[in-house]
Order: C-alpha cells, then structure tokens, then sequence
C-alpha cells in the first residue's frame, strides 16, 4: 500500500523512468532600454512592457512623482514605486521634501502601462529597479513651482 502511493507520485515515477530532462523555465526578456521621448511619442509600443529609462525625477512631495525628459516637450510618465522597491532608499529624502529645488536624474526600470482614459494618468511606470540617483541643487534664480505631474 504504502509503495503504490509512492510510484503515484510523478516525481518517482519520473525517477523510475530514468528521465532527467527539466522543464523549461520561460523567462522575461530584459527591459528594453528606451528613451522617454520614444515611450511618450509611441506608447502603444511599450504597453505592459519591462523598459528601462534614464530620465529627469520630478515629485510635489508627498502627492506625486513623475519622470520626463526636456528634449520631448517635457510630457511625463507618473510613477508607481512601492517602498520595498530595490532603490527605493535613494529617493526617500527627495520624494518627502520634492525637487522645486533640486535636479534629479536616474535609471528607472518597470513596466510601463498606457491608459489613456480620462481621470488616470494616461502613462505610469510602475517601478521595480531605482538606480544612478544623481541630485543637484538648481542654479539660483531657475527655481520654479512644480508642473503638474499629469
């Protein structure tokens, strides 16, 4: 009794049988590495996609955060970044206090999602990979009000 249970197992069945073949294990392709102006200019293209982007990192404080880039008419993607997000500790400090102040740059890799409906951000990277945080104070006189992270 207690061996019929055994051989009814698939893996020593598999074991009695001599096979030593796995199965394939599907993996994810690595995130394209893309520009923001390519993502904002064809969005389509990278819905529900692993891409990596090194942007300008743009928060209000507590309320919102976003990337853009200045060369592409300074559209936005909003961010999603959870706090066991891997670098997620770089922008702690930026994200409580905002970047009226500061130029920030980054490595930014998540899946992009386009929703172009009305009341959502149309365009959301949620974060998984936070990486090369670079901040400087802005030169005096170019501090500015936050732009609406829409």
């Amino acid at each position: 009794m207690r061996l019929h249970r055994i051989i009814g197992t698939g893996a020593v069945v598999t074991a009695l049988c001599g096979a030593t073949a796995l199965p394939a294990v599907a993996q994810s392709p690595a995130p394209a590495r893309v520009s923001l102006c390519e993502v904002v200019a064809a969005p389509l293209n990278y819905n529900y996609r692993a891409i990596t982007l090194i942007a300008h990192y743009e928060s209000d404080g507590p309320h919102g955060e976003a990337l853009f880039d200045p060369s592409c008419n300074e559209l936005r993607i909003r961010l999603q970044v959870r706090r066991d997000t891997k670098g997620y500790e770089k922008l702690v400090r930026v994200r409580q206090t905002g970047t009226v102040d500061k130029i920030v740059t980054g490595t930014f890799t998540g899946t992009f999602l386009f929703t172009p409906t009305a009341g959502h951000p149309p365009r959301v990277l949620t974060v998984s990979l936070i990486e090369s945080i670079n901040i400087r104070l802005k030169p005096k006189g170019s501090i500015g009000r936050s732009r609406n992270l829409r």
